[in-house]
């Protein structure tokens, strides 16, 4: 359907989560749409009157992609707006903002500040980059009276979404992922298996939370018993991890704390090992490509997550300023299709699975 209130309805979307509310908006890409969602969903808070809160994994609102020096779109944001940003960043923006605190997170453009927008205009946001700091930096926001709290999230930052920051996101996919549709709206749904991993069943709790003590990467036989496997964390050399999974047997849970890489993930595919199940700490963590993990996947590999992450919309923007726009019904369409939670069209107004 078409709909003018496709932004209210997001926001409303965001804003249902209780008394406070806090959610990143990442992109599958540079320029993929994300500060444009952003922007709407600013615009529909404010309209509504939520007091809202904004922070950055890294640097957004700048009239110029520092990377490829292309225009991008400044952040705007209501009088009342409550913000989290380097000090010097006061001085690039048109807004007004009140300075209420400084936080002991230092940038390259000075230490962070929390501050109350007291005239509207526009704001460049930069934050500290760690997840554990913009979690305080939220929790700090909330403190103020943010009632709905957005974390604008870099486009390799996908740590935004962690269940410690918010655990709860929104995708903005477009066309400057690639040229050809078909290889975003695949890279699309990749994102989406990755998130929509189930959680570990409940009868594993016990023993993969005994594994996770015994060290960064561990084994839970059919037995149930632990076994730690002598590396310093997942992106070590994979071929012991490999070695140990192969001796614990098909029905064993392989236990990792950090990052699943496409090196270990390549060799526990090499060597068949199909019948292991993965357990993740969220879906954050798994940084394997596309066709690898379809691989993984297709042979029936299985994968858990011991903290799950919602991944509450997709927003979709069929245009590029790096190659050719797609069509603007055909794409939404096709996300729309395989999505299996609300798509949002901001600009043109179209909305699919509401909520």
């Amino acid at each position: 359907m078409t709909s003018p209130a496709a932004s209210r309805l997001l926001t409303h979307l965001l804003a249902s989560g209780g008394a406070t509310s806090r959610f990143s908006v990442i992109g599958l890409s540079k320029n993929a749409g994300k500060t444009v969602a952003l922007n709407h969903i600013i615009r529909a808070a404010g309209v509504e009157g939520l007091p809202l809160g904004l922070v950055s994994t890294g640097r957004d609102g700048e009239e110029k992609d520092a990377v490829t020096e292309l225009p991008k779109p400044r952040i705007w944001v209501p009088a009342g707006a409550w913000i989290a940003t380097a000090r010097k960043a006061l001085s690039v923006g048109t807004a007004q903002v009140d300075v209420v605190q400084e936080l002991p997170h230092a940038t390259p453009f000075g230490p962070v500040v929390l501050g109350r927008v007291v005239a509207e205009g526009e704001v460049l946001l930069i934050g500290p980059g760690s997840a554990k700091r913009i979690g305080e930096m939220l929790g700090a926001l909330e403190a103020c009276g943010s009632r709905l709290t957005l974390v604008d999230g870099s486009f390799d930052r996908i740590a935004a979404a962690a269940p410690a920051v918010t655990g709860r996101v929104v995708l903005a996919a477009g066309a400057a992922y690639s040229a050809a549709m078909g290889e975003t709206v695949a890279q699309v749904r990749h994102v989406l298996d990755v998130f929509d991993l189930p959680s570990l069943p409940g009868e594993y709790d016990m023993p993969v939370a005994r594994a996770v003590r015994t060290g960064p990467v561990s084994l839970v036989t059919p037995d149930g018993r632990t076994l730690a496997v002598p590396v310093a964390s997942a992106l070590s050399d994979p071929d012991p991890i490999a070695d140990f999974a192969q001796e614990a047997g098909p029905g064993s849970l392989l236990v990792i704390s950090g990052a699943l890489s496409d090196r270990l993930l390549l060799t526990l595919v090499k060597r068949r090992l199909y019948g292991l199940s993965l357990v993740l700490h969220d879906p954050t963590h798994v940084l394997v490509g596309r066709n690898l993990w379809r691989r993984w996947r297709n042979q029936g590999g299985q994968a858990y997550v011991r903290h799950r992450v919602k991944l509450l919309a997709v927003t979709t923007n069929p245009h590029s300023p790096v190659g050719q726009d797609y069509d603007t019904q055909a794409f939404f369409e096709m996300i729309a299709a395989l999505a299996g939670r609300p798509v949002f069209d901001l600009e043109a107004g179209l909305v699919a699975n509401e909520p």
